[in-house]
């Protein structure tokens, strides 16, 4: 179990530095975001690194960029092959399609 987590942990690393971001040039705010988020699920989340599809939807409305929810959830559940939980790299993929293409369901 621990090479499990090792992997987890380094592939975290991997994904959050190969990040590029035109917005404000910091490549790790995705990364940091989905940590804040993180914090707030519960313990089976938290120990895989997963959020869930409310979490994720509560988030994009504090933060004021939140699409309508419905839509938001048909993305995530497109992206996570209709998963009700998110992965660091399916949430980069989300975050993506919302903020530089739009939502087009």
């Amino acid at each position: 179990m621990e090479n499990s987590d090792s992997h987890l942990s380094l592939y975290h690393v991997d994904v959050c530095d190969s990040l590029w971001l035109h917005d404000d040039g910091c490549k790790n705010d995705v990364c940091c975001q989905f940590d804040n988020i993180l914090r707030g699920e519960n313990m089976d989340n938290r120990e895989h690194r997963v959020i869930d599809v409310e979490s994720f939807i509560l988030w994009r409305m504090e933060i004021g960029t939140a699409p309508p929810g419905e839509e938001v959830r048909r993305l995530f559940h497109t992206i996570t092959k209709d998963r009700e939980i998110c992965t660091l790299s399916e949430f980069i993929e989300i975050n993506h399609i919302i903020n530089e293409h739009g939502l087009s369901f």
